[in-house]
């Protein structure tokens, strides 16, 4: 094996290799956690809050007529839920740092963000390569329009998933990017009918082609019989005059 042949190999097992990795990147989210492990350990502080509220006022109801009037139950019920509401609030405040921590680049984590990128990236990918294929088919059934916006789409994506972070765009830019699309897939319409309109005159053009050459037998026979004949006709016309000149 040459040193070409060598290197050759070694780029097509490395296109390999970046291939597969577009093709499976959505695939790959699955290997981080949804949320962090703080997270799921702080979550676990709700149900005894709840829990510890829920026995308070069981235990304040149970005395209520028996040690406690209702003005003193009332009193106490009300400071009860405030208490508690004052630790669920806390809990929430804390809630909302630990999940604003695992975010990225203003998604709720990693594994989503990579999720979607994966999906865009393959979206892209193939776009790129319906282009180029369209590009060198001589072709002209408009499909290089849709190619085109496969690859707009992803491209707004990619945008929308690096840098539209902390806000989503108006909701004009959606509309004026959706009959963007529109007119793009209208292009291709209009030319896969011009395509297939051709292709049936070329078509009807070629049958008729056959049809001339490809004459049912009896009238082939026919046909050779009478060029034989005149084939016979001019034979014996050029002897005779031949003869006359001799």
């Amino acid at each position: 094996m040459t040193v070409k042949n060598l290197l050759n190999s070694i780029k097509s097992f490395i296109y390999g290799i970046v291939a597969f990795i577009i093709v499976a990147m959505s695939f790959f989210h699955i290997s981080f956690n949804k949320y962090s492990p703080e997270y799921l350990e702080h979550k676990k502080v709700y149900k005894p809050i709840i829990k510890e509220r829920e026995k308070l006022q069981d235990s304040l109801a149970n005395e209520l007529g028996k040690t406690l009037s209702i003005t003193e139950y009332q009193r106490l019920r009300t400071e009860a839920w405030e208490f508690s509401k004052s630790r669920l609030k806390k809990y929430n405040v804390k809630k909302d740092e630990l999940y604003k921590a695992h975010m990225f680049l203003g998604r709720s984590n990693l594994r989503f963000w990579l999720f979607v990128f994966g999906i865009v990236l393959l979206g892209f990918y193939f776009s790129i390569k319906s282009l180029i294929d369209d590009l060198k088919k001589d072709l002209d059934t408009g499909h290089k329009f849709i190619s085109i916006a496969g690859i707009s789409v992803c491209l707004f994506w990619f945008y929308h998933l690096f840098f539209q972070t902390a806000e989503d765009f108006y909701r004009e830019t959606y509309f004026l990017y959706g009959v963007g699309i529109a007119l793009m897939s209208g292009f291709f319409m209009y030319g896969l009918i011009r395509y297939f309109i051709k292709k049936e005159s070329l078509q009807e053009i070629i049958r008729s082609l056959f049809d001339f050459i490809l004459i049912e037998v009896p009238d082939r026979d026919m046909i050779k019989d009478h060029r034989k004949e005149e084939y016979h006709d001019k034979s014996v016309e050029l002897l005779k005059n031949a003869l006359d000149n001799e």
